[in-house]
């Protein structure tokens, strides 16, 4: 086993990439880190068995479990929040075809017969691999799923990706814990912008994104509403919804470009039609002009008189 390099570490990790002489391919190494004293098989149960659980698919494949470490499949590519850092921000095309390929994986963990809840997506835990395709890594945070179980037995997840009931005891985490932060993690894609800035993100709410359609917003918003009923019921809704998403944007432009097409017929109807009567509009108009003035007048005159008295009761409360 020859280690390459270090990919990355966490709380109770160190991770690296090598190569395995006897498989004769690059795989992932996750060490205990220093100072812990349990072997990597107690550290890394749950990831063990959901790695077991899945067998490759929908994720990484458990090569081997040592004494210092396990084996994992390595998946080559780039690392999505490195993109962004270079980046710092993708073209809205981009950013929805790869939501929707971590939809699909979010997808196939979830409907398995004992569903599989990811609960730490965010970019750091993306590798856009070679074929452009968006892949999860890192299962170190998942969880089985069950129903008769009322809360998570340890809170995990990443501030400004999290779901609400993720920390604040809400109930155990669920799909759509993880289609919560599918759509943090859409916004960042879209904006570039720190999902830690509370200001930044009210301010987006409140106006928008520039360049980015409302069609992409609506499916950030449903994403992250506060309460998990009211989000979308499954990854598989997300799927079809980013699918319609060109199509609604076509339709969009295309009512709009009608709009102003038939506002301009109108007008320049309305302007040729003045043009070849203009003396008969002309006198129209001062007629009118002539009759509704001496009401707007009268108007002014009872408004002015309204100022002033309350001016003078303001004056006078003094």
């Amino acid at each position: 086993m020859k280690i390459i390099k270090e990919l990355g570490r966490g709380g109770t990790s160190k991770v690296y990439l090598a190569y395995d002489q006897k498989l004769q391919k690059h795989v992932t190494l996750k060490f205990v880190k220093d100072g812990v004293h349990e072997s990597a098989s107690e550290v890394f149960a749950s990831e063990i068995e959901i790695l077991k659980r899945l067998g490759g698919n929908g994720g990484p494949e458990l090569l081997g479990v040592e004494k210092e470490y396990i084996k994992i499949s390595y998946v080559s590519g780039e690392n999505l929040l490195s993109i962004l850092k270079k980046k710092g921000k993708l073209k809205e095309k981009e950013a929805l075809k790869y939501t929707a390929d971590i939809a699909q994986m979010l997808r196939i963990l979830h409907e398995r017969k004992e569903p599989i809840i990811y609960r730490d997506l965010k970019p750091a835990n993306i590798i856009i691999g070679d074929d452009s395709r968006a892949r999860l890594i890192d299962y170190g945070a998942a969880r089985i799923y069950r129903e008769d179980v009322e809360a998570d037995t340890v809170n995990l997840g990443t501030v400004g990706y999290a779901a609400p009931e993720q920390f604040g005891s809400l109930g155990q985490s669920s799909p759509q814990t993880d289609i919560y932060c599918l759509g943090m993690t859409l916004l960042q894609m879209v904006s570039g912008t720190n999902l830690k800035n509370s200001s930044r993100l009210n301010e987006i709410k409140k106006k928008g994104i520039r360049g980015v359609s409302p069609e992409t917003l609506d499916v950030v918003y449903r994403c992250i509403k506060p309460s998990r009923m009211e989000r979308y019921k499954s990854c598989r809704e997300i799927e079809k919804v980013i699918k319609k998403v060109p199509g609604r944007i076509r339709r969009r432009k295309l009512l709009r470009y009608m709009k102003i097409s038939a506002v301009s017929a109108v007008a320049a109807l309305v302007i040729s039609f003045s043009a070849s009567h203009y003396h008969q509009v002309k006198e129209y108009v001062t007629c009118d002009v002539q009759q509704r003035m001496p009401a707007v007048k009268m108007r002014l005159f009872y408004a002015k008189q309204k100022i002033n008295e309350v001016l003078e009761t303001m004056e006078e409360e003094r």
